[in-house]
């Protein structure tokens, strides 16, 4: 998490004075037909969403609560309850919880590690695809929570909600802890009024995961997690979601009319240094033919040319190819094109074929099946040996279909070849692939 828990955070009254749920719209559940809550944690379900719950219980609507982790990290230090003990007695107020709010209701435990659902996020996929229906209504966690199991599961539920057509609502749970009202930019948002069987529901609900709401004991480590403070949030008389939507095409070329370089691949470290680690992480000097997917404004794309006989480099933005062609004008062997991948994949690649094809920070662009067209493509143009290099930025990004640890995970089935190198951080994940006959680094340098 990128904030503590232990801090006091933001007082719900300053949230009440600043009137945000009041002046967001009603969330109309009149397509409601089917409800799939899915949680991080045990509690995650009731606080987000208990009331969303109990209301479609009264209304006689099947109700489904994923819960992901069993919730067995939330006291790490406690000297009385295992991580195993505790894991159990969560599971059994999550239980005792949802019938509260839903008699009835079934409750799917996927008991994945807790802290490490990022991780595990293929598997929730996976768990989810049998469970939810076209039209279903999806309510996860929010991805932009600060919390990266949230931001896994709402990684997850915005994947199946998009296979099955089923509708996407985030619902935030720590944001009201480190957000400040007003200047905290946030996503639109809905509210959603509870009534007063729900909210009696949810608050009795809220109070049997004592595991939260109450000390573990009196002992250093057992300390409440849920302090007055924070349950405040999750009290009142309504909640709030934010409806996701199908990704829509990025306007590359609005974001190139307003700065020639939108991603700062020449100026920032944070671009200089993942640039470096992934031209570190290449197994061989020199390559003879490189196609470069995705080559912006041909930052890379020169230190590709430096290693490279051949470069074929391309880009869906027109400004992006101008930029691209002017820094590279003059270096033999570079070919700088507009395509737009995979519709215009040149067929005579295959006939040519690369021994490194790089994919970065454009997969999550690449919608529906496009990204598995591509990965296929690219599997059948390597050259017996050659490489295939992914990196991409991991925190979902609001709008498109996927962020980069499910764009990983596509290009971990499909491409077809040994993983050489995983190299993995918070921002971005890098991954080299070598299909066969592959050697490691050594023996085809000639040191064994």
């Amino acid at each position: 998490m990128s904030f503590d828990a232990a801090d006091a955070g933001t007082p719900e009254s300053a949230w009440q004075a600043a009137g945000y749920r009041a002046g967001l719209a009603q969330l109309d559940t009149g397509p409601l037909k089917r409800l799939v809550v899915v949680a991080a944690h045990p509690d995650d379900e009731t606080l987000m969403a208990g009331g969303l719950i109990a209301h479609a219980s009264a209304r006689g609507l099947p109700v489904l609560v994923v819960v992901a982790s069993s919730g067995e990290a939330s006291h790490p230090q406690s000297p009385t309850w295992t991580p195993d003990a505790l894991a159990a007695e969560r599971e059994r107020e999550v239980a005792e919880a949802v019938e509260r709010l839903a008699p009835g209701a079934r409750v799917l435990l996927l008991r994945l590690p807790d802290g490490a659902l990022a991780e595990h996020q293929a598997e929730i996929v996976a768990a989810l695809l049998p469970e939810v229906q076209a039209g279903d209504t999806v309510v996860s966690t929010w991805s932009g929570d600060q919390h990266p199991d949230h931001s896994a599961v709402a990684r997850a539920a915005a994947d199946i909600a998009r296979q099955r057509e089923a509708i996407h609502l985030e619902a935030p749970i720590w944001l009201w802890h480190w957000g400040e009202p007003g200047a905290t930019e946030l996503p639109a948002g809905a509210r959603f009024d509870l009534d007063a069987p729900a909210l009696a529901a949810k608050r009795a609900a809220i109070a049997l995961h004592i595991t939260q709401v109450e000390p573990l004991s009196s002992a250093a480590g057992d300390e409440v997690l849920l302090r007055p403070e924070a349950l405040a949030h999750f009290l009142v008389d309504s909640e709030v979601v934010f409806p996701t939507s199908p990704a829509q095409p990025v306007d590359f070329d609005g974001m190139y009319a307003v700065a020639d370089d939108p991603w700062g691949f020449d100026d920032r470290w944070y671009e200089q240094r993942k640039r470096a680690i992934l031209l570190a992480a290449l197994p061989r000097p020199r390559f003879a033919r490189v196609l470069e997917i995705g080559c912006s404004s041909g930052t890379t794309t020169a230190a590709f040319a430096d290693r490279a006989d051949a470069v074929i480099a391309t880009d869906v933005a027109p400004r992006a190819v101008e930029q691209a062609g002017v820094r590279l004008s003059g270096r033999p062997g570079v070919v700088v094109e507009q395509r737009r991948l995979p519709a215009d994949w040149a067929e005579e690649w295959s006939d040519a074929p690369f021994d490194l094809i790089v994919l970065s920070e454009v997969g999550f662009y690449l919608a529906g099946d496009d990204l598995v067209e591509v990965v296929d493509r690219s599997r059948a143009a390597l050259a017996p040996g050659g490489v295939f290099v992914a990196c991409h930025w991991r925190p979902h990004v609001l709008g498109l279909d996927r962020g980069g640890d499910e764009v990983h995970r596509v290009i971990r089935e499909r491409i077809g070849a040994r993983r050489l190198v995983e190299h993995v951080e918070d921002d971005f994940v890098l991954e080299v692939f070598q299909s066969e006959p592959s050697a490691s680094v050594a023996a085809a340098t000639g040191l064994r």
